[in-house]
């Protein structure tokens, strides 16, 4: 089990996809959202599915132990 948190200090709302495991996290505007994982050990990618916020660098990784 793998805590992942998300500190949206944005004005725009965003979700963050965890591939591989269908994990989506939602972070609204100016919020923070915490949810646990099961995820396998290993590295899982991770990117915002809002049109344009991957390709704007809203990318990144789960590094689970």
């Amino acid at each position: 089990m793998r805590e992942v948190t998300i500190d949206n200090v944005g004005a725009v709302g965003y979700d963050w996809v965890i591939e591989g495991i269908g994990v989506i996290i939602l972070a609204y505007a100016d919020m923070t959202a915490t949810r646990t994982v099961n995820s396998p050990a290993g590295t899982c990618d991770a990117s915002c599915t809002i049109p344009g916020h991957a390709e704007a660098g809203m990318v990144g990784t789960v590094d689970a132990e």
